[in-house]
C-alpha cells in the first residue's frame, strides 16, 4: 500500500498545540506591553499635571506680597492692593486617601461662593504632613508639599497602573516677589 501526500492526525494535533501555544505566548507579551505602556502613559500624565500644578502655586504666591498658612490646608495671600486670596486643599469627602475628589483650589474672592478655581485634582497629603507651612521664623515663605496621583488606598482602577502608590510627590518651596510691609 502506498502513502499518499498529507499529514497524520498525530501531526496535525502536534502542530496545532504548538501554534497554540505559540499565540498564548505572543497575546501574554502583548498584553503586557500594553498595560506596562498605559501605566507609563498615566505616570507621564501625572507627572506633567504636577509641574503645572507647582507653575500655577507658584505663579500666585510670586505675585502676591505676603502669605500666612492658616490651618494646615488653607494658605492666605495677601497681594499688593490688599485684597486677600487664598489657596485651598479641598477634600470631598473628609477622607484624605480618596483622591479621587481631592483638589487645591485658588480663591480669587475668598469671601465670596462661586469664584474658585481648581489648579489640580487627585491631591493626597504626603503622610500626616501639612500641605502649607509658613516659618514663624520666616515668614515671607511658603513651603508646599502634597501627593498628586492614585492612594495607597488603591486607586488602580481608577488609573489602570496596577496595584501600588503613583503619581508624584511635589515638594518645594516659593517666596512672594512683592515682599512689603502690610499694615493692617
Amino acid at each position: 500500500m502506498r502513502r499518499t501526500a498529507g499529514f497524520t492526525v498525530t501531526e496535525v494535533v502536534v502542530a496545532t498545540g504548538l501554534f497554540s501555544l505559540a499565540v498564548a505566548i505572543t497575546m501574554r507579551l502583548f498584553v503586557g506591553a500594553l498595560h506596562h505602556t498605559k501605566a507609563g502613559t498615566s505616570q507621564a500624565s501625572m507627572v506633567h499635571r504636577a509641574m503645572l500644578a507647582r507653575q500655577r502655586i507658584m505663579h500666585y504666591v510670586q505675585q502676591c506680597q505676603a502669605v500666612c498658612a492658616m490651618s494646615d490646608w488653607d494658605l492666605v495671600i495677601w497681594m499688593p492692593d490688599r485684597t486677600r486670596q487664598m489657596l485651598r486643599f479641598c477634600d470631598g469627602d473628609s477622607n484624605v486617601l480618596t483622591v479621587a475628589d481631592n483638589c487645591i483650589l485658588y480663591d480669587p474672592v475668598p469671601d465670596t461662593a462661586g469664584e474658585e478655581q481648581v489648579l489640580c485634582w487627585d491631591v493626597s497629603p504626603i503622610g500626616d504632613t501639612p500641605i502649607f507651612v509658613t516659618s514663624e521664623k520666616a515668614p515671607r515663605y511658603v513651603t508646599v508639599r502634597f501627593h498628586l496621583g492614585d492612594s495607597v488606598a488603591g486607586d488602580e482602577r481608577r488609573y489602570a497602573t496596577g496595584p501600588g502608590y503613583q503619581g508624584v510627590e511635589l515638594r518645594f518651596s516659593v517666596v512672594p516677589r512683592n515682599i512689603g510691609r502690610i499694615y493692617q
